[in-house]
């Protein structure tokens, strides 16, 4: 007998990096936000990224689902949405 899976939402863990008062500037602190390992997930929005944790699967987060909706697609845990700009200047740093 197959087991119905149960999927959970994570309650509004999408941090949306736009608002001008919080500011990232290292990928040490996106990993410490996220909790382990990033992977970057495009999102529909051409313009933006969206950062994961990439065991997020494997450590059997929760669902996330506005982070899904900004993606397109299911994601797990918390996510941290940046302009690419933002991003890249993140990358270089």
């Amino acid at each position: 007998m197959k087991k119905k899976s149960k999927v959970k939402y994570w309650p509004a863990t999408l941090i949306d990096f736009e608002d001008e008062r919080i500011k990232v500037s290292t990928l040490d602190q996106l990993r410490e936000i996220i909790g382990g390992p990033i992977e970057l997930v495009p999102c529909r929005d051409a313009s933006k990224v969206l950062i994961v944790d990439e065991n997020g699967r494997n450590k059997e987060l929760c669902g996330n689902f506005r982070a899904s909706v900004v993606a397109g697609r299911f994601i797990v845990g918390p996510a941290v949405l940046l302009s690419r700009t933002a991003f890249d200047a993140i990358c270089c740093n």
